[in-house]
């Protein structure tokens, strides 16, 4: 899945009452203590009271770098972003910028079976996304996760745009297994580098990309606890 038909996917789930992974806005200031997520029904639970910069710190290898947070911009299916760059950044965007010559060198000579163009990986991103409102006990948010995967894995059919032009496509979310140990019940989708999981009486979904794709699954794991322990 290139990284336009994963936005897309992104941005079609967000459409869904139940999942979402919003857009950006503004950067949020963050508290450098875990918060601990209300536990009203009607209450709508801030994502980036959750994903703060302390968990962000000790769950992942951030060292020095500057992270910075920014909330989604649905309301309906609340989302916060973490972010900071890698290591030796300028280091890696020489590299991506030879390989991106030596791509297009192979096209123009016409080989083929080149795969996707090569994207370099300057940001590693935490995205924490909450599937609306709580639900209102813990048998229920299981019924609305089992639910909401099969809907997933059949397919989503919306209407999208590129570049001017619309049309109908079906995207489905492909989740590779069951991941034990995380909330109730939780699965891996890598191809979106999420993991989709359902925690009390909250279902949650959490990106992770950090350019390696064991390292996402292992750090989404590891991460997903940790919040599954402030909820």
């Amino acid at each position: 899945m290139n990284r336009f038909s994963r936005c897309v996917v992104l941005s079609l789930i967000s459409c869904l009452p139940l999942v979402a992974c919003g857009g950006d806005s503004e950067t949020a200031t963050q508290a450098d203590q875990p918060a601990r997520a209300t536990s009203s029904v009607e209450a709508t639970i801030d994502p980036c009271a959750i994903l703060t910069a302390y968990l962000v710190k000790n769950t992942f290898n951030v060292g020095d770098a500057e992270l910075s947070f920014r909330p989604g911009s649905s309301k309906a299916n609340p989302s916060c972003v973490a972010s900071w760059p890698v290591p030796s950044a300028e280091e890696v965007q020489a590299e991506a910028d030879q390989a991106m010559k030596d791509y297009m060198m192979a096209k123009v000579a016409g080989e083929k079976d080149l795969g996707p163009m090569p994207v370099p990986h300057l940001q590693h991103e935490v995205r924490l996304t909450f599937a609306g409102k709580e639900f209102k006990d813990a048998a229920a948010a299981q019924a609305g996760y089992d639910a909401l995967m099969v809907t997933l894995k059949e397919g989503v059919t919306a209407e999208a745009e590129y570049q001017g032009t619309k049309g109908k496509h079906t995207f489905k979310v492909e989740y590779d297994h069951e991941v034990e140990g995380v909330g109730e019940s939780a699965a891996w989708a890598p191809k979106l580098r999420q993991l989709s999981f359902v925690s009390g009486r909250q279902i949650l979904h959490l990106h992770v990309d950090l350019g390696d794709p064991a390292e996402n699954e292992r750090m989404a794991v590891k991460a997903a606890k940790s919040i599954c322990s402030v909820l």
